[in-house]
């Protein structure tokens, strides 16, 4: 199979530059997609979710929120608000802020805009104890 290249960043960190990888499997707002060589173009929303993109046999993973993901004849491109490896996650933290948004949701008087972004919120912190469990 061929390789094709890859840049995954955040506005903190540059995960990856120009690196070749064999695949890509991206949460989206669609489902999750598999990015193979000479996938077609595309470009899709990043859902909270594990990215994950295999280098020869091994694959790297990371929890990221969200984002966009663009697939063009040279390669892929994923720009992430936050993007973290299982090790770099602390499950305690994710654990007491997805009861601090629990709560926060028992408020009667938040509008559904506010409902929606608690829920996307807990989504992510829900992600990051998936992953820092697989490590």
């Amino acid at each position: 199979m061929n390789d094709f290249l890859f840049t995954f960043v955040t506005p903190e960190k540059e995960i990856a530059k120009q690196i070749k990888v064999k695949e890509i499997l991206c949460p989206s707002e669609t489902g999750e997609l598999n990015i193979l060589p000479q996938h077609a173009p595309l470009i899709a929303l990043l859902k909270p979710g594990v990215l994950s993109y295999k280098i020869s046999s091994k694959w790297e993973k990371f929890a990221v929120s969200w984002g966009y993901l663009e697939v063009h004849p040279k390669g892929v491109r994923v720009l992430a608000e936050t993007a973290e490896t299982g090790v770099e996650i602390s499950k305690l933290k994710s654990e007491k802020k997805i009861e601090e948004l629990s709560n926060k949701l028992k408020d009667p008087l938040l509008t559904e805009e506010q409902i929606r972004e608690i829920k996307k919120q807990i989504e992510k912190e829900e992600v990051r104890i998936r992953l820092s469990n697989s490590n």
